[in-house]
């Protein structure tokens, strides 16, 4: 039985997932140590591991991590603390008989998720609101990374002039600051509710017709779309899935967002279809085991949908 392990990096917790073959058999979740700049991270993930299957027993291991990746390097993880790190040589020293794979946490989810769309779908955009905010980008059925691994840093595009709110990348007023679950409680704060206040907490309010938390989730939806609108100008996707910890309250924004993107895009986006990430919070975890596994099950599943086009022609 092939043994494979999926992290899932976020800056408040972490999401540890078991498989076998292609089985998620059990997942983890610990909070994110960020003593330190992150120098725990590793070792805490380690010790979860090692409780659950013995080092050389593991065939592949992913890792998704909320920042830009390429060959291994993570160059700035903010929400972790982390600046550049070897993070593919800091797992093979505990794993040295896995094969390893380090990609960007938007990236992952976005490999996942993409295979669970119709054939008819080439060209998606896969947003995940959570702690920050990042993007998966799929082009003509392909996972777009940019030369330097840092393509989908969506949670970065300035949506407000003034200088308002400094983001964790050193910038002002990106649309993380806004839209995810953190730029949301800073904007219940500001609107005069407690400073102790979870996302979810303020999106329960504002269903209960709350104005404060109402405000809230209307400044989030505004800031959203004016960067989901200048996004899609550019890429022209036909899909925009929504995925992280915020989009399990899509019931309440969800279409609010899409009419107000509407609003803001160029006539040939109108007919963007948005969706929730099916996944939910494992995507991340088996978008990178499967990258750790060299696309062999995306492989086989490419070769699966061909074959049942051929069948229907």
């Amino acid at each position: 039985m092939e043994k494979s392990v999926g992290v899932d990096l976020g800056g408040t917790k972490i999401k540890i997932g078991f498989f076998e073959n292609e089985n998620l058999i059990k997942s983890i979740s610990i909070d994110t140590n960020l003593a330190e700049k992150g120098k725990f991270i590793v070792s805490d993930i380690c010790k979860v591991v090692n409780n659950i299957y013995k080092p050389n027993e593991i065939k592949y291991f992913g890792i998704a991590v909320p920042g830009p990746v390429l060959d291994g390097v993570v160059y700035g993880a903010h929400n972790l603390g982390w600046e550049t790190i070897k993070l593919k040589e800091e797992f093979l020293k505990y794993y040295s008989n896995s094969k390893i794979s380090i990609l960007n946490d938007a990236n992952a989810a976005c490999f996942a998720e993409f295979f669970l769309l119709p054939e008819n779908h080439k060209n998606v955009l896969l947003i995940t609101l959570g702690t920050g905010i990042g993007a998966g980008i799929i082009v003509n059925r392909s996972l777009y990374i940019g030369s330097s691994g840092a393509a989908g840093e969506f949670g970065h595009i300035k949506v407000s002039d003034g200088n308002k709110r400094k983001c964790n990348c050193g910038l002002y007023d990106c649309v993380e600051r806004y839209a995810s679950a953190t730029g949301i409680q800073l904007s219940a704060v500001e609107n005069g509710l407690n400073e102790n206040i979870s996302c979810k907490e303020i999106f329960d309010l504002a269903k209960n017709g709350e104005i404060k938390a109402i405000k809230s989730i209307d400044l989030m939806i505004k800031k959203l779309s004016i960067a989901l609108a200048a996004t899609a100008n550019i890429l022209n996707p036909d899909c925009i899935i929504f995925g992280g910890g915020v989009s399990k309250s899509s019931d309440y924004f969800l279409n609010k967002l899409e009419t107000e993107f509407k609003k803001n895009t160029f006539r040939t986006n109108k007919n963007v279809s948005f969706k929730t990430a099916k996944l939910g919070n494992d995507a991340g975890m088996v978008g990178a085991v499967l990258a750790a596994k060299n696309n062999i099950w995306l492989k086989f599943i490419r070769l699966l949908i061909i074959f049942m086009i051929q069948i229907a022609i």
